[in-house]
């Protein structure tokens, strides 16, 4: 019995390999922004419900969680030096922003094979697949989008005696409704228990980041009817009236007017922080302003409504009592791209597979296992907001998606979701954000619109080339 024991085995190990009798356990490491709100989620159930799936299928895996630091600066910076020094993640979260470089750089692998072959693809809106799609191919897989709305305080704007609800219709809106914020904000301060009111605020500086592009400047620039890419000539705009108005209008509100925090707020500490905790200051920070308008990025309802966030908004008076939300509007009806009404933007982030991997299928594995969508689905289930705009569109059709949706998520998904647009997929971009920052600085610093205008095109054309700059009317 012993000898067909010794036969059956080497005939085992001729046939199968050794992996079949004693499979070797696949590791893969994964690093994702400790700061999202599902993160615990990858942690407690997307990693072990995995590796028990990949063990029934004969295939043992064990995924590694790699922390980076918080937030996206450091983490970025972080991620930067794991890869250029090839010892980053096999599986890491990429804000979509960065695709692009990373991607040229040779760092993420090319999914579109994959996801060629994968039939739930076709499930992705395309404002999603857009943001994680570069010079044709796709280098990643996003469970959500973003948008831009803008917020205001109720509570301010019934102290000044503006109307609530509130859906501003031009930038000259805006402006009117600083300006009655503005002649009462002492005696609106001292009736919220607060140091001073400040009436609107749109990102500025170098200090900014990216927020300043994106989610001061472009909502401008896209409400005049601009871009910094004009994608029919496929070159980077040097001048046009649209880049001029946003400049202007940036000149209005912390110059001319003075309808804002001092321009030195935007050049000091962490001023992105600071101005949503003005949004959010309801009393509890006393010594601090409130802030009644502001244009954002969507998951600052949901930091307002969550007791363990520093942008909460305690009960009472609580959240939905003092915030409300509504569309950014073009400078006037008709005037923003594609003759919108109305604009907003989306970014957000995607998981991506480091082209370094040693196992690239089984890394894929694990992107469709959380991008599927019903494990999707039970993340909106267990971690509300977690999921707040799917990339795909079959989960905000489904009826238990729709029964969990609150108002805030489908005014997201059915007004903006169908205006939005993203940021050029290029790898010059990041490089004429950093001189969008620059500029809207130069605005802070008292330098005029036409001046600032004149600088930024000849740094751009510095930039990337002369015979790639245009100019607009």
């Amino acid at each position: 019995m012993y000898k067909w024991f010794k036969v059956a085995l080497v005939l085992g190990i001729m046939v199968f390999g050794l992996g079949a009798l004693a499979q070797e356990k696949v590791v893969l490491s994964f690093a994702y922004p400790t700061w999202f709100t599902d993160y615990p989620r990858f942690l407690n159930w997307y990693i072990p419900a995995f590796e028990r799936y990949m063990e029934a299928r004969g295939t043992p895996v064990e995924i590694e969680v790699m922390e980076l630091p918080a937030p996206d600066d450091p983490y970025r910076e972080a991620t930067l030096l794991r890869l250029a020094a090839g010892t980053h993640a096999d599986i890491f979260a990429d804000d979509t922003f960065y695709i692009p470089a990373d991607a040229l750089a040779g760092y993420l692998l090319d999914l579109t094979p994959y996801v060629e072959k994968w039939p739930e693809w076709k499930f992705w809106v395309p404002a999603a697949k857009d943001a994680i799609t570069f010079q044709g191919k796709v280098w990643g897989l996003n469970r959500d989008t973003d948008v831009r709305p803008m917020y205001y305080r109720k509570d301010i704007f019934e102290l000044a005696g503006l109307p609530v609800p509130w859906q501003p219709t031009s930038w000259d809106d805006i402006l009117e409704a600083a300006r009655t914020i503005k002649a009462k904000r002492a005696e609106i301060a001292k009736a919220l228990g607060v140091s001073d009111v400040i009436p609107v605020a749109f990102k500025a500086g170098i200090l900014g980041g990216e927020a300043t592009t994106m989610q001061g400047f472009y909502m401008l620039l896209l409400g005049a009817g601009g871009r910094l890419y004009d994608a029919a000539s496929g070159k980077w705009v040097a001048k046009s009236s649209a880049l001029l108005d946003t400049l202007k209008f940036y000149h209005k509100i912390y110059i001319e007017e003075k309808l804002s925090v001092e321009p030195e707020f935007w050049m000091a500490g962490a001023p992105v922080d600071k101005i949503h905790l003005y949004l959010s200051n309801v009393g509890q920070r006393p010594n601090e302003p409130a802030l009644a308008m502001l244009v954002t990025w969507d998951g600052v309802w949901y930091d307002t409504a969550n007791p363990e966030h520093e942008r909460y908004i305690p009960e009472p008076p609580g959240r939905d009592a003092v915030l409300a939300y509504c569309k950014m509007p073009a400078k006037e009806p008709g005037a923003g791209i594609r003759g919108q009404d109305f604009v907003t933007i989306s970014g957000g982030w995607g998981m991506v597979i480091n082209a370094a991997t040693e196992h690239p299928d089984i890394a894929f594995e694990f992107l469709k296992f959380v991008h599927s969508k019903g494990e999707m689905l039970a993340s909106r289930i267990d971690v509300p907001g977690s999921i707040r705009l799917p990339a795909r569109w079959d989960l905000t059709e489904d009826p238990v998606y729709q029964k969990l949706a609150t108002p805030y998520d489908i005014f997201c998904a059915t007004e903006l979701v169908p205006l939005t647009t993203v940021r050029p997929g290029l790898t010059e971009y990041p490089k004429v954000s950093d001189l969008v920052q620059e500029a809207t600085e130069k605005i802070l610093l008292g330098e005029k619109p036409e001046a600032v205008l004149e600088w930024y095109a000849a740094e751009l054309e510095a930039t990337v080339g002369a015979e790639n700059v245009i100019e607009l009317p």
